[in-house]
Formats: structure tokens, sequence, C-alpha cells
């Protein structure tokens, strides 16, 4: 009798891929599930620190005028007949707009108008005569 040769039982080959797939989804729970670096979300901005706004209007030759400047929340805020030298410090974040403006209110002399950052100038103007006006503007870098 001669003997021929038999398939591969079916079993067998199932079994192979299945020993196949458990291997592979081993080493995916092993090596690919591990902790390890992570992407991570980027930082928040730092919150913007505030700068020292200072306004200052001075006269020459009067001692009163009235002004208008924009104040902390970014509003605007008016005084009449303000007795000079008048000097405010606020507190501002960067890219806020600074403004004051001073109307003579003599009918004489000068007013001059200053806007500092953290003490440094960053804008000058002078009224020159009886109510004139200087306007002083920047944005605060």
């Amino acid at each position: 009798m001669s003997e021929s040769p038999t398939p591969p039982a079916r079993s067998s080959r199932a079994g192979l891929i299945l020993l196949a797939v458990v291997v592979a989804l081993g080493a995916w729970l092993i090596l690919g599930n591990r902790p390890g670096p992570r992407a991570t979300a980027p930082a928040a901005p730092a919150q913007a620190a505030t700068r020292a706004v200072t306004y200052q209007v001075t006269g020459a030759g009067t001692n009163r005028a009235s002004l208008t400047y924009t104040n902390k929340t970014g509003d605007t805020e008016q005084k009449a007949d303000t007795r000079l030298p008048w000097t405010i410090i606020i507190d501002v974040k960067p890219g806020a707009f600074a403004y004051v403006s001073a109307q003579n209110a003599g009918g004489s002399g000068s007013v001059t108008c200053v806007i500092l950052v953290d003490g440094v100038e960053v804008s000058r103007a002078t009224g020159d005569g009886g109510y004139q006006i200087g306007t002083c503007k920047a944005t605060v870098k």
C-alpha cells in the first residue's frame, strides 16, 4: 500500500493564525501601552504683567486746567478746573491705550502733559497760550 501524504489539518493553520494574533496583541499591550512621554497641551500664556502709567500735567503761567484721561479700566474720565501740577499713576496691561489731554483754563500761559510707562517718558505735548490744549497718547508696551 502506498501512503499518500496527508494535507495539513485546517485546525493547525487556524491555531497558528490565532497564536500570531495573540502574540501581536500581547506585544502591543506590553510595549505599546506602557506609560511614557505623552503629548501635552501647550501651556497657557503667562498672565501679562501690569505696567505703571503716570500722567503728569504742569502749567507755566497758569495753575489750572481741564483734564481728560483714560483710567485703569480703559474708560474716559474728566476733571474740570484742576489745580496744577497734577499727577496720577494707574496700573494697566500691555496693549492698553494711554491718553491725557489738558486744556489751559487761563487766558495766558501754557500746559504740558506727559505720559510715562514704568518711569520712561513715552509722550509729551504742550498747549501754548490761553485755553490751548496739550494732548498726549501712547499704546502701552
